[in-house]
C-alpha cells in the first residue's frame, strides 16, 4: 500500500515542479496519530506496528525533493525474461497462502460442525479428520476433548469410560500442538479429576487425583498469576494431604486476589462494589481453607 502511494501519487505535481505535498501531508499526520496513541498503548513497539511505522517514514523521506539535482541515475531495464517471474513471484505466494493459512481452518470448521451436530457414531472419525485438516491448530484437538466430556456427562449412569480417555488423547494433542499455553494443560487436568470423581476404586481415585495435580503444576508453571489455577491446586493438594502446599497455592491466590482488589479501587475509587477476580464464594473459600489449615 505504501510503495503504491509512492508510485502513483509521490511523483508529484508536474505542472507545480514540486513533489506532492498533500500526501507528504497525510503521511505526517499519520506518523503524529501513531505516536500520540502510543503515549496511551505503547503498540508502537509491536514489530508489526513498528515496521510500518518507520516504512512511513521513509515514504515521507522519500517525497521530499532535493534541493539541488547535480546529477542524473540511470536505472537499467528490467530483462524481459525476468517480468514473468516477478508476477510468479506473488501469485504462488498467494497460492501457498490460500493452502496452508486459509483452507484448513475453514475444512477445520466445517468438519467440526459437522462433529458436534452431525450422527454419533461419525463422532469419532469426523474428529480425527478434523485433527488431520488444520495440522498446526490446538483447536480441533481442544474442542474435540471438550465434546468427548460433554458426551461422557450426558449419562447419569453406565458412563463410558472410553469417552474420558478419548478425551485425554485430544487434550495431550493440543498441549503436543502449542506447549507454551496452559489452557490444553488445565483441559487436561478437568478431565483427570471427572475421571476421580467417577473411579471405582480408592487407589483409581488417587492416582487420577496426583496426575491431575501434576498436571495442573505444570500449566501453572506457564501461567504463574492464574488465581483460579492456585484455587484449583491448593485444594487438590487438601485432598491429597499436603497441607503445606495447599498453603502455599491458596495464598498465591488469596494474594493476586487482594493486589487486583487494590489496584480496582485505585482505578474506580467510586465504585462501592469491587468486582473480584475469584468472585465472592471462592474468595470466602480460601478464606476459610487458609484459616483451618494454618
Amino acid at each position: 500500500l505504501v510503495f503504491g502511494l509512492l508510485r502513483f501519487s509521490g511523483t508529484g505535481d508536474a505542472s507545480l515542479n514540486r513533489p506532492n505535498t498533500a500526501l507528504m501531508t497525510a503521511i505526517a499526520c499519520g506518523l503524529g496519530a501513531v505516536l500520540l496513541h502510543n503515549l496511551v498503548d505503547f503498540a508502537l513497539f509491536e514489530p508489526g506496528v513498528w515496521t510500518m511505522f518507520w516504512l512511513l517514514m521513509a515514504a515521507g523521506v522519500a517525497l521530499v525533493e532535493p534541493k539541488t539535482q547535480n546529477h542524473s541515475v540511470t536505472v537499467p531495464a528490467t530483462p524481459s525474461l525476468w517480468r514473468p517471474a516477478l508476477w510468479l513471484l506473488p501469485a504462488a505466494a498467494y497460492g501457498l497462502f490460500v493452502l496452508y493459512v486459509v483452507i484448513p481452518p475453514v475444512r477445520r470448521g466445517i468438519l467440526l460442525y459437522r462433529a458436534i451436530y452431525g450422527p454419533v457414531t461419525e463422532t469419532e472419525t469426523l474428529l480425527t479428520q478434523t485433527l488431520a485438516a488444520d495440522t498446526l491448530s490446538p483447536n480441533a484437538a481442544v474442542t474435540a476433548a471438550h465434546l468427548m466430556m460433554q458426551r461422557y456427562n450426558q449419562f447419569a449412569v453406565n458412563k463410558d469410560p472410553a469417552l474420558l480417555d478419548k478425551a485425554i488423547v485430544f487434550a495431550e494433542t493440543a498441549i503436543a500442538r502449542t506447549p507454551a499455553d496452559p489452557r490444553p494443560r488445565q483441559l487436561k487436568g478437568e478431565i483427570l479429576m471427572t475421571a476421580a470423581q467417577h473411579s471405582q476404586t480408592d487407589a483409581e481415585k488417587q492416582l487420577y487425583l496426583e496426575k491431575a495435580y501434576q498436571t495442573f503444576k505444570e500449566a501453572l508453571h506457564r501461567y504463574p498469576g492464574l488465581d483460579r489455577l492456585n484455587y484449583r491446586l491448593g485444594v487438590l493438594a487438601e485432598e491429597l494431604n499436603r497441607p503445606e502446599e495447599a498453603i502455599v497455592y491458596l495464598e498465591a491466590a488469596l494474594e493476586i486476589e487482594q493486589h487486583y482488589r487494590e489496584q480496582f479501587r485505585m482505578m474506580y475509587p467510586d465504585q462501592e462494589e469491587v468486582i473480584s477476580r475469584l468472585g465472592p464464594k471462592l474468595y470466602a473459600d480460601v478464606l476459610e481453607r487458609l484459616n483451618r489449615l494454618r
